[in-house]
């Protein structure tokens, strides 16, 4: 049996069997889809470029032939590194509970990689100028 996370403020997290799974399904945006969720995120917080850690919300869109679970009318999809996971959310409290916990790591990670492009970006433009000076120490 396949697991996906669900969290609620008052319990916490725990696993639950994934709802998402279809036969008619090959790829995480169908799965959504086919279960009622919108197929792209009204919210998205964090690193979209190199995706090593963003939080997206996606709401339940009512649309879907195959839903389950109608309890859940959040999907909150969790990218760190490489790997993504699926996050079951009830309701409005919670997924905002959820944000407060993931949102400020998801930012600061996004704005350091934005920090770190951008003096990469002084320094290749200064090597390449020339002006580029080692400094002794001493």
């Amino acid at each position: 049996m396949r697991t996906i996370w669900a969290f609620s403020a008052a319990v916490g997290w725990k696993q639950i069997e994934d709802f998402l799974v279809t036969a008619e399904a090959n790829d995480g945006q169908t799965e959504r889809t086919l279960a009622g969720f919108r197929a792209f995120p009204g919210l998205s917080v964090g690193d979209d470029e190199t995706g090593s850690f963003r939080v997206s919300v996606f709401a339940r869109s009512g649309d879907g032939t195959q839903e389950k679970a109608p309890e859940y009318r959040f999907l909150v999809r969790i990218e760190v590194a490489d790997t993504e996971d699926y996050v079951a959310v009830e309701g409005l409290p919670d997924v905002l509970e959820l944000l407060r916990q993931t949102a400020p790591l998801a930012a600061s990670i996004d704005a350091a990689a934005i920090k770190r492009d951008k003096y990469t970006k002084q320094i290749e433009k200064e090597l390449e100028k020339g002006s580029f000076r080692s400094r002794k120490r001493g």
